[in-house]
């Protein structure tokens, strides 16, 4: 079995994509349809006829509105993953552009020595509310 190329899982990936998009623009035709078949239908057969159409029309125009409002989703999405290093491989580095340290040291937290409130009694965060009474 040979490996597939970058290229070639790209291809079958759009591949994929576009067999999705038309699969929801049928549902959404389909249900528009039957929706306004079942409206028009209070007019006789010539309004569900009728309904059918516009309810297809409308169905149709909802899910590509809705296509469309992913694909925007999707790219910010992966803008905002590129910015913040999810997809570079960086993520929570500094960037080139970040002013340096002042003193060269690390949070206590960060380097595992804990925190001013387990060191202090008076500043625990345990026990009951005071004043609650």
């Amino acid at each position: 079995m040979t490996e597939k190329s970058a290229d070639e899982y790209e291809a079958e990936l759009g591949a994929s994509a576009k067999g999705q998009t038309q699969a929801k623009e049928a549902v959404g035709v389909g249900v528009g349809a039957l929706s306004g078949a079942g409206i028009g239908a209070v007019g006789g057969p010539i309004g569900a006829i009728v309904g059918a159409v516009a309810g297809g029309v409308a169905g149709a125009l909802a899910a590509l509105a809705l296509e469309a409002s992913s694909a925007g989703e999707t790219a910010s999405e992966a803008t905002l993953d590129n910015e913040i290093g999810v997809e570079g491989g960086d993520l929570g580095t500094a960037t080139v552009a970040a002013p340096p340290g002042q003193r060269g040291a690390f949070s206590s937290a960060a380097v595992g020595a804990g925190t001013a409130t387990e060191s202090e009694p008076s500043e625990i965060a345990e026990g009951p509310i005071p004043g609650a009474d």
